[in-house]
């Protein structure tokens, strides 16, 4: 039954006699609203005026311009630099106290001595937060040769 309906034909285009065949019941359907649905068609016009075009276009640009100003005015690529540096530091950071946390549960020989102090946290973080930073700038990378072949 599927196939009946899906039939292609040779050059992988649709069956256009299938197709008008299937709508044919549903090309002049009558709605009973009274005749709503003419007097509606009617009364549209048959395209946009092109005053009408013009200023849906000139306001447009106007509100672009606008957004623009108020970014600048408000310092937005500071904003954004906050935000972002901001929300990426703090992953990283979370990333790192959840390593650090699995390292420092780890039960080591009673013969080696690693007491964890301030120095060797920030060592740990930096270096974490500097492979982590380039294996994600690695990825962009090769994602935009992959995109540009």
């Amino acid at each position: 039954m599927t196939d009946v309906k899906n039939k292609i034909s040779y050059d992988e285009t649709v069956d256009e006699a299938l197709l008008q065949r299937f709508f044919a019941d549903s090309t002049r359907m009558n709605i009973a609203d009274e005749g709503f649905t003419d007097r509606l068609m009617r009364r549209l016009p048959e395209e946009v005026d092109t005053r009408c075009y013009r200023l849906y276009r000139l306001w447009t640009a106007a509100m672009a311009a606008v957004c623009v100003a108020v970014f600048f005015f408000v310092n937005g690529f500071q904003l954004l630099k906050l935000r972002v540096c901001g929300a990426v530091g703090g992953f990283l950071g979370d990333v790192a106290h959840a390593i650090q946390d699995r390292v420092g549960s780890l039960s080591l020989p009673a013969s080696v001595s690693f007491p964890p102090s301030a120095e060797w946290t920030t060592l740990f973080h930096t270096s974490l937060m500097i492979a982590i930073a380039l294996v994600v700038l690695g990825s962009l990378v090769l994602y935009d040769l992959d995109e540009s072949v």
